[in-house]
Parts: C-alpha cells; sequence; structure tokens
C-alpha cells in the first residue's frame, strides 16, 4: 500500500506540473533586453545579481559545516550564477568577463 501511494502521489504531480511551452527568442528581444540592461535600472539589476553572486559564494565559506551541507550551498551558488549567466545570454552579451570587471569597479572591490 505504501508503494501504491508513492506511486499515486507521483501521477498527481506529474499530470498537474506541466511544463510551459518554449517561446521563441528573436533578436529583436535580445536586442531589447541589451538595452534594458544598458540603462540605469537594468546597471542597478546586474550589479544586484553580481552581488548576489558574491554572497552566494560567501554563504559557502560561512555557512558549510560538512560536506553534504558544503555541497548543497555550492549548487545553489552555481544555480544562481547559471541563472545570471542564462540572463546575459539572452540579452546577447558576449563578454562576461568585461560585464564583472565593470560591475566590481563601479562597486568600489578591487580583487587581489
Amino acid at each position: 500500500m505504501h508503494i501504491l501511494n508513492k506511486w499515486r502521489a507521483a501521477w498527481r504531480f506529474v499530470s498537474w506540473n506541466r511544463w510551459p511551452e518554449p517561446v521563441d527568442w528573436t533578436h529583436e528581444d535580445a536586442r531589447n533586453l541589451e538595452a534594458f540592461l544598458a540603462g540605469q535600472t537594468g546597471r542597478r539589476l546586474v550589479r544586484q545579481l553580481g552581488n548576489g553572486v558574491v554572497s552566494s559564494n560567501a554563504n559557502i565559506v560561512i555557512s558549510a559545516n560538512g560536506k553534504e551541507k558544503l555541497d548543497y550551498l555550492a549548487g545553489d551558488a552555481n544555480g544562481f550564477r547559471r541563472c545570471v549567466c542564462y540572463l546575459e545570454a539572452l540579452a546577447g552579451v558576449e563578454d562576461d568577463v568585461k560585464t564583472t570587471e565593470t560591475s566590481a569597479e563601479d562597486s568600489g572591490f578591487r580583487a587581489s
């Protein structure tokens, strides 16, 4: 009976949760997103996302007490960074290093 309940729960999950329809991403969409990111609000968003990446990485160093926790936090930080990269890719931003260096310079952060 226990396995049957798990099967029913899995069936409900699969039947209720559908993948969203894929959206065609055009060059115009990429140009509009890139223009937004180049604007005042977009630049603030990029800096905020960059700070999120740094804080996610710092959280690993501060919070990880064991290998299991370290693996989980590293995966979380990696997932956050991948999301930021995905937004940059949608905008057609080709030089990710330049964006990161500019954000670091704007924030006053100096790598040693």
